[in-house]
């Protein structure tokens, strides 16, 4: 074989185990098996492969965790964009209230001001008390 021929072949089985990059897995790995401490099946004597079996299995958890928390959040975002749209109708309302409640203010502050005038006044003294103004003669002017 070719020095070419060989360098192909490490690359093809890198490929299919990273451990061989580094140098550090068997020649003979094909076959046998044994129990690694995670409870997992991994190539005899590979230790890097196992490594990378385990490195695998938590990415496996740590992007499910990830996709889940993601999921989470995206609930959340729709609930309180939900609230703040209800908050903001809300907000609406209150808000229309308060500007019928401030023409009515500034029609009774008018009605107010038009019942106090003087003139007013003695319209109802002349029509209901019927009262007159004193002619000139009758009236007494007490000098203190």
């Amino acid at each position: 074989m070719t020095h070419s021929t060989l360098q192909l072949r490490a690359t093809m089985s890198a490929i299919r185990h990273p451990c061989l990059i580094m140098g550090q897995c068997p020649s003979n790995f094909e076959g046998r098996n044994r129990q690694s401490k995670m409870g997992k099946l991994f190539p005899v004597g590979c230790l890097i492969c196992g490594l990378v079996g385990y490195v695998i299995m938590i990415d496996r958890v740590l992007v499910s965790v990830l996709g889940l928390a993601i999921l989470a959040s995206s609930v959340g975002v729709v609930y309180v964009k939900h609230i703040n749209r209800s908050l903001f109708v809300e907000l609406q309302k209150l808000e229309q209230e308060r500007d019928a409640m401030d023409v009515e203010w500034g029609k009774l502050a008018l009605e107010q001001s038009t019942w106090a005038t003087h003139d007013r006044i003695e319209q109802i003294a002349k029509e209901q008390l019927h009262l007159t103004t004193p002619n000139l003669d009758a009236v007494v002017l007490v000098m203190p």
